[in-house]
């Protein structure tokens, strides 16, 4: 048997909800705003993850889907969660949103880095979860194991239902807050002008930050 890249990773598909009912000037913009997202994402680290966990390029295709690999995977339900945050936070009227899938399992090869082109068992877990996705929902996840699937999905259905209400400013907010910042310093880098600690405190609030944080934190504790 060929040996596997990875004996166990997580892979990332989405796409942009409804991105074709965007205006024209927004829709050119997509791919420049999701690798823009990715690239502040990686640069989280290690604040939310550990650096080099996001080791390959976004692969952004047909202009309006991605694809990223978390070569931890009990990190994808941040990487997740915040590159919607960060997508949603560059956006005003109308809203950028992601549906995204999570696929849990081997990789057997990334050639040249492309992610792409890409295979094995995540790959197809993660691209198989985001068509089966029911309409409703922009958030997924699939695993090669049945073990804590349930309760896997269960939780990650709840983030699902509170990140898909987030304002762009509550998005800020927590993308800020995942950022490893203090409230008062999201305040002060809050774009435009500086706004108040009041206020970020009162859009982490709105967001349920709490409760995601939690969630997220129990998806980590699953996947190790």
């Amino acid at each position: 048997m060929a040996e596997k890249l990875y004996e166990r990773c997580a892979v990332i598909t989405g796409d942009v909800v409804k991105s074709s009912k965007l205006p024209d000037d927004l829709r050119r913009k997509l791919s420049d705003i999701l690798r823009k997202a990715y690239a502040d994402l990686k640069a989280m680290a290690p604040a939310l993850f550990p650096e080099d966990v996001l080791r390959y390029p976004l692969a952004v295709f047909r202009g309006d889907a991605i694809q990223m690999v978390v070569v931890e995977p009990e990190y994808a339900a941040h990487a997740a969660v915040a590159f919607r945050a960060l997508v949603l936070a560059a956006s005003e009227k109308p809203r950028i949103e992601l549906r995204l899938a999570l696929g849990i399992g081997p990789i057997d090869f990334v050639p040249g880095n492309d992610v792409h082109e890409g295979d094995g068992e995540a790959f197809r877990l993660s691209g198989r979860a985001l068509d089966e996705m029911k309409s409703s929902a922009t958030l997924a996840v699939a695993s090669e194991t049945s073990e804590r699937q349930a309760a896997l999905k269960t939780v990650l259905s709840l983030v699902d239902a509170v990140t898909d209400a987030w304002t762009p400013n509550q998005a800020r907010a927590v993308a800020g807050a995942m950022k490893g910042r203090t409230q008062e310093q999201i305040a002060a880098s809050w774009p435009g002008k500086p706004t108040s600690q009041q206020n970020v405190w009162r859009q982490l609030r709105r967001a349920h930050w709490d409760a995601v944080h939690t969630a997220l934190e129990f998806v980590r504790n699953a996947l190790r």
